[in-house]
């Protein structure tokens, strides 16, 4: 099942009216939590004239599930077609609050979406969905650990009751520890894979670590040939500067100079063998060599 149809109901009314306190009441009844924030500023493609509700058909989907919100599919609202748009449960822009006006929306969710929570398993870990609501979802391990993310480098004993797996609209309740059981079990595996992830990424980092090294010398190497050749040619190094983040020599950095400095150094900067430029980037620029 990759959607699920539903209603969403978009409101706006006056907050001190019996109209929002009886809606209110009757969407805090069914459950739904109030995501009570302040709104991006743009129209609502859900709209709906004052002092009144309005209703609308939305496809929620089943791939990534939340405990109080949903995203649907494509859809067409009254400020066009979309390629989707995130829903609430029960949702008030608390920008109108402030202008004692009660605007947002709730949806009015079949007993299918309520399946969806309850049947479709979380790792808090990870994040990875098991079950059998949608087919990208990984079927329900006998022993209800995330089997997903054993491998990883970064998983710790300490996070191991996380891989618990739990129902999506359970996900933020308080989490018992594991059986003597579940940690002999994860133990057993996790240990192996994450001795081995841990010599991968080990691997990664030196190789990451060597390419910075060697990129810092071919810096420095360029620069040094670059300052040397000024030397060379009758200029002192504080007359550029080397942003080796740009790989690029800077004339004229410091201070402007006059007209006769500038002059003489455009005399032989011409054959300055590596990228350079005027601040402000006035002069050509040579490619690069190596040194």
């Amino acid at each position: 099942m990759r959607t699920i149809k539903a209603t969403l109901v978009a409101y706006d009314l006056d907050a001190r009216s019996p109209e929002w306190t009886e809606l209110s009441a009757r969407i805090a009844a069914t459950g739904a939590r109030l995501f009570h924030v302040f709104g991006d500023g743009k129209p609502s493609p859900f709209s709906v004239e004052r002092d009144k509700e309005a209703r609308f058909t939305v496809e929620l989907e089943t791939a990534c599930l939340f405990d109080d919100q949903w995203n649907t599919g494509p859809m067409s609202t009254p400020t066009g077609e979309s390629n989707g748009h995130r829903v609430f449960d029960w949702y008030r822009d608390h920008a109108w609050t402030e202008r004692g006006r009660a605007v947002g929306h709730y949806l009015e969710l079949p007993e299918s979406a309520h399946a969806a929570r309850r049947d479709t398993l979380k790792c808090a870990y990870c994040g990875v969905y098991y079950g059998a609501i949608h087919p990208d979802h990984r079927a329900i391990p006998a022993d209800g650990m995330c089997n997903a993310c054993l491998g990883s480098e970064y998983l710790k004993r300490a996070d191991w009751p996380l891989l618990r797996l739990r129902s999506v609209g359970s996900m933020w309740a308080k989490r018992e520890p594991l059986t003597e059981a579940e940690t002999e079990t994860l133990a057993a595996v996790i240990g192996p894979a994450f001795k081995a992830a841990q010599k991968a990424l080990r691997v990664r980092q030196v190789a990451k670590a060597r390419a910075a090294i060697e990129r810092k010398r071919g810096q420095q190497e360029t620069e040094r040939a670059g300052m040397l050749w000024l030397l060379d040619h009758g200029f002192l190094p504080e007359c550029a500067i080397y942003y080796s983040h740009r790989g690029v020599f800077v004339f004229d950095w410091r201070e402007k100079m006059d007209a006769h400095e500038r002059s003489a150094l455009l005399d032989v900067v011409s054959e300055f063998p590596y990228e350079y430029e005027f601040k402000g980037g006035n002069a050509a620029a040579r490619e690069p060599v190596t040194p």
